[in-house]
């Protein structure tokens, strides 16, 4: 069964701001910055576009199906913009167990789809890009017939050229012993989020992407915490969201779970932060000192998806009358850097600070509601990539590839 993909792209925030957390044990404290570990700590990525560009257009082209050369068997599972243009991985259903692939382009025009044997019997979650090196995260392939979680689970990979990828070292087995599900980076270093074999929460951190340690997930800060979330980086540290699943009384059989935060200065320390009242799935995006949470108000229902912006750096919420379009359905929003671009009623528009949005006048092909996008952004050129339909690749066999110059 395909999976229903909604990445998580990183937090880039300055040190001028902070999502302001709570904790059961410090309900006033404040998170700051993590010394930096070295004169090389990683960076956050692409070049962010110079602030006083103004954009007021995007001229959209289509990709051909064959030049992209994904197909309805196909499915993109994360994304990364970075010095390199665009890098999106993703895998192939066409056989069992399915083909892990790399799709690359450096203007979004042409692209180069790529096998990737060394992600061979695994599923990718998910990528980063450090500001030195991208690092791919995956988990092993479900073996028909085999229902208990066998070590190893989790597989990471590194590569400066997004061609050749390197096997992550794991002598300690903190990998092999959890389920990622996201990764994120930032000055303070690279962090993944996951699951327990059995249940539970799961975090390493590492200055590199290369050498990493688990962090204690026991602490009474990630109390009643059942699954790994999305993890970011920021200059300050980190973000990880997640959902708490509620607490069932008889004869009550259901219901729904509520969205969680935890900050971290260090990828190691963490402390409950605040959400936007409703959510019940959460992820942030940001740009600059700015923050938008993306979320669902109901995830069982179609549709329920949402928007928040702040003006005090995740102390208090505002819910937007003109949400970012569709999370559920996609990552229609994201990050330059900067600057906020997303999708909303069918049309590009960006934002400085997630408040006020400044709509696109756009030439050429239309963005088709009836798509999932992914959504990427480096520099003046976005790219979208999307299938019809809530599962992708269906009804429509192939992707709608549009690659767009922001004027």
């Amino acid at each position: 069964m395909r999976r229903t993909v909604v990445a998580v792209l990183a937090l880039v925030l300055t040190a001028c701001g902070s999502v302001l957390p709570t904790s059961s044990a410090t309900p006033s404290a404040t998170l700051t910055a993590a010394p930096p570990s070295s004169s090389t700590a990683p960076t956050p990525s692409p070049t962010p576009v110079p602030p006083e560009a103004t954009w007021t257009q995007v001229t959209l082209t289509n990709v051909p199906s064959a030049s992209f050369g994904a197909t309805k068997d196909d499915q993109i599972v994360a994304s990364t913009a970075w010095p390199g243009g665009f890098l999106f991985i993703g895998e192939t259903f066409s056989g069992e167990p399915p083909t892990e692939l790399v799709w690359r382009s450096t203007s979004g025009s042409t692209w180069t789809r790529t096998v990737v044997p060394a992600f061979a019997g695994t599923d990718v979650r998910g990528i980063t890009w450090t500001g030195q090196r991208l690092v791919v995260i995956a988990t092993t392939h479900p073996i028909s017939g085999i229902t208990a979680p066998r070590p190893p689970l989790g597989f990471a990979w590194t590569s400066t050229d997004g061609t050749t990828w390197t096997p992550v070292s794991d002598p300690q087995g903190s990998l092999a012993h959890m389920v990622p599900t996201s990764i994120g980076s930032g000055p303070a270093g690279v962090v993944i989020a996951g699951n327990r074999p059995y249940g539970g929460l799961s975090l390493l951190h590492s200055s590199d992407g290369v050498a990493w340690s688990a962090d204690d997930t026991t602490t009474s800060a990630f109390s009643g915490v059942q699954y790994g979330g999305a993890v970011v980086g920021w200059t300050e540290g980190f973000l990880l969201t997640t959902s708490v699943p509620a607490v069932i009384t008889p004869p009550v059989v259901w219901a729904p779970p509520t969205a969680a935060a935890f900050g971290s200065a260090d990828g190691i320390t963490w402390a409950k932060a605040s959400v936007p009242e409703g959510a019940e799935s959460l992820s942030f995006v940001t740009a600059g000192d700015q923050i938008v949470a993306v979320g669902d108000t109901c995830v069982a229902c179609i549709g329920a998806f949402a928007s928040w912006s702040t003006a005090d750096h995740g102390a208090t919420w505002q819910q937007e009358a003109q949400p970012s379009q569709g999370l559920s359905l996609g990552t229609m929003i994201t990050s330059t850097g900067t600057r906020f671009v997303d999708i909303s009623a069918g049309r590009l528009r960006w934002s400085d600070d997630g408040r006020t949005w400044h709509p696109l006048v756009s030439s050429g092909p239309a963005i088709s509601p009836d798509y999932s996008f992914q959504l990427l952004v480096s520099g003046d050129r976005v790219v979208l990539v999307g299938w019809q339909g809530i599962s992708q690749g269906s009804p429509n066999p192939n992707p709608l590839v549009l690659v767009g110059q922001l004027r």
